[in-house]
């Protein structure tokens, strides 16, 4: 079990990764990942993530830039707890707050004891202003790592709540696989699939779908990456989404 880390420290590293936040990286926008559900006690953790899309059809997507500042601590050996910073960028105009996010992770299995993980997270979600309505969703976790492969599906269900929400069940589809290469390097293909509100989820081209590459591997010994590319198959979907993303592990 790690030691609690200590407040000091963790104030630190939080000022140094909210003011690299506010930087114009040029990153990507579907800023969403493909997560797993396990917990460390005593793990303190910051994650940094950018996003910028692509889109000449679309004045939302076009040119779109977002950021995330995530803490995550584990409480106990299967539940963690963390708050989320999201702002956004849209082509000239200034860098906004987005959203505030309360997410909470629950680990029900873990590969080493069980051969495959599962578990869930909770998570509510703040909107600003002009981004009503507010949103709460379920992620149900799935995964197992096979030899050097590993496979993660996601499926992801919420409703919208508060000013200008809207009756009806949003699900959001998403899948991994990826390779291990280079010692605890990673390369694979990853699928997400935003249905939208299933009251009037429309056809196939009405609804976001990406698919593309991802990369995912140790910077140092406490900071990994991750970075990939996703194309949109879908009319509505961006039609090129670029991300980044930094974890700090202390």
């Amino acid at each position: 079990m790690r030691n609690s880390v200590h407040l000091s420290y963790i104030t630190r590293h939080l000022r140094i990764a909210l003011w690299l936040s506010l930087l114009p990286t040029h990153a990507l926008a579907a800023i969403g990942g493909i997560g797993n559900a396990q917990v460390d006690e005593g793990a303190f953790t910051l994650h940094l993530r950018n996003a910028y899309t692509m889109d000449e059809e679309s004045n939302r997507l076009n040119d779109r830039w977002r950021q995330r500042l995530m803490t995550d601590y584990g409480v106990n050996d299967w539940f963690a707890t963390g708050i989320y910073l999201q702002g956004e960028r849209l082509q000239s105009d200034d860098a906004e707050l987005e959203a505030i996010i309360w997410e909470n992770r629950f680990e029900f299995t873990n590969a080493a004891d069980h051969g495959y993980y599962s578990g869930i997270r909770l998570r509510y979600t703040w909107k600003d202003g002009d981004q009503k309505p507010d949103d709460a969703h379920i992620r149900l976790i799935i995964g197992a790592p096979i030899g050097k492969w590993d496979l993660r599906f996601n499926q992801i269900i919420g409703v919208e709540t508060g000013q200008e929400s809207v009756d009806g069940v949003l699900w959001d589809s998403r899948a991994q696989a990826t390779y291990a290469y280079a010692g605890a390097h990673r390369a694979g293909l990853e699928w997400f699939g935003n249905f939208g509100n299933l009251d009037n989820a429309g056809s196939f081209d009405e609804q976001q779908h990406e698919v593309g590459p991802v990369f995912q591997g140790p910077v140092t010994e406490n900071v990994n990456y991750e970075a990939g590319y996703r194309y949109g198959i879908s009319e509505r979907a961006a039609d090129h989404t670029l991300r980044v993303f930094l974890i700090r592990r202390f």
